[in-house]
Order: structure tokens, then C-alpha cells, then sequence
């Protein structure tokens, strides 16, 4: 699942602010880890990308 939130090609602040708004929800967009919500365990994977 990409971490490229916005679709400039890069996982930055851009997509930090976008993923933690939707943290706690279930947006299928931001589930990274496929849970079923944005959790701490997806945030990790955002973090693993940040950067690139």
C-alpha cells in the first residue's frame, strides 16, 4: 500500500498531516498494515517509508 497520501510521488509532512487525521478511523486509504483501522501498528509502516 503506498504511503504517498497525496500523489506527489514522495512520503513527507504533506502525508504525515494526512495520515494523522485520519488516525483512529477506518479509511481502507490510510489502513496501512490491513487491519481494518489506522492504528499505531500502520503508523509504523508510514514511518518505514518516510523519506522516500
Amino acid at each position: 500500500m503506498s504511503t504517498d497520501f497525496n500523489g506527489d510521488g514522495r512520503t513527507d509532512f504533506v502525508n504525515f498531516f494526512l495520515f494523522a487525521d485520519a488516525y483512529g478511523s477506518t479509511n481502507p486509504k490510510f489502513d496501512l498494515d490491513g487491519s481494518g483501522r489506522v492504528d499505531f501498528a500502520g503508523f509504523f509502516r508510514f514511518v518505514d517509508a518516510f523519506g522516500t
